[in-house]
C-alpha cells in the first residue's frame, strides 16, 4: 500500500520581500493597518497574506481590495510576483488577529518574526510570520 506524502509548501524569501514592500506601501496610503502576516494552512497546502484593516469593517472587503490592487500595480510593488489571490483582507476583530494582539509582543528590535506552532488565546496557530501588528 502507497502512501501520500504531503510536502508543505515553502515561505520563500521573495514572498517576506514582498509581503514587507507591501505593507511599507500600506501604511503609505494610511490604510490603519493593524496586522499583516504570512499564514500557512494545511487544508490548502499554502500560504496567504492576512491584511487586518478596520477598512474592512467599514468599507468592507471588496474596497480594500481594490485599494490593495492599485498599490499592488504602483511602481513601488512591480518587481515582485504578489497577487490579489495571494491575499486575505480580514477584520482586526477577527479571532486570530485579536489574540495575536492580545499575546504576541514583537522583539524590540524585530521588524517581523516568526510564530509557529503556538497558541495565541485559544488559537492554534500552525506557522505564520508576522510582518506587522500594532
Amino acid at each position: 500500500m502507497a502512501e501520500e506524502v504531503v510536502v508543505k509548501d515553502q515561505l520563500t524569501s521573495e514572498m517576506l520581500d514582498a509581503g514587507r514592500a507591501l505593507v511599507k506601501e500600506l501604511v503609505g496610503v494610511n490604510l490603519s493597518l493593524v496586522c499583516a502576516l504570512w499564514l500557512y494552512s494545511s487544508e490548502s497546502n499554502r500560504w496567504r497574506l492576512m491584511i487586518a484593516t478596520p477598512a474592512a469593517d467599514s468599507d468592507g472587503p471588496n474596497k480594500v481590495y481594490s485599494i490593495l490592487q492599485e498599490v499592488l500595480a504602483s511602481n513601488a510593488l512591480r518587481g515582485f510576483k504578489l497577487r490579489l489571490r495571494d491575499i486575505a483582507v480580514a477584520s482586526p476583530n477577527t479571532p486570530l488577529v485579536e489574540a495575536l494582539r492580545l499575546t504576541v509582543k514583537i522583539p524590540e528590535g524585530s521588524a517581523d518574526f516568526r510564530f509557529t506552532r503556538s497558541r495565541a488565546n485559544d488559537v492554534y496557530v500552525e506557522d505564520s510570520h508576522i510582518l506587522y501588528l500594532r
